[in-house]
């Protein structure tokens, strides 16, 4: 289908869906110039060609390897304000995204109610 656009990045496809449902005032696609999506991180320019950056998490990759954590500031791999495709957003996938992960958290504290919960009290000492 392509390459990976990065839909659940900011500004992306999963938060202008969910925006769209709840709050489309909110959207401005008018705004954005339709040929800079998807807008992909790109490694900071400060760094040699031997790094890339696939999306925004706090890592950067070195010649293949992904666990090098590197803090960094959005604008050193984004260009503009979104990281992803916003137009493929829609008030329908919204309403899925909302519906699937409310129905999953309400599962998860129906599970969570099941665990039996013992309250201690610890005794603390000075440290020597």
């Amino acid at each position: 289908e392509g390459p990976d656009e990065l839909p659940g990045w900011h500004g992306a496809e999963v938060e202008v869906s969910e925006i769209l449902a709840y709050k489309p005032e909110l959207i401005h696609l008018e705004r954005i110039n339709k040929k800079d999506a998807p807008n992909l991180p790109h490694a900071p320019k400060y760094l040699s060609d031997k790094f890339s950056k696939p999306d925004g998490r706090m890592n950067v990759v070195f010649e293949g390897y992904e666990g090098i954590t590197m803090p960094l500031s959005h604008a050193d791999y984004i260009d503009i304000g979104f990281m992803g495709n916003p137009f493929r957003g829609t008030k329908k996938k919204g309403e899925i995204i909302f519906e699937r992960v409310s129905s999953k958290c309400a599962d998860f504290v129906k599970e969570l109610k099941k665990l039996k919960v013992t309250i201690k009290n610890r005794k603390f000492t000075e440290a020597t």
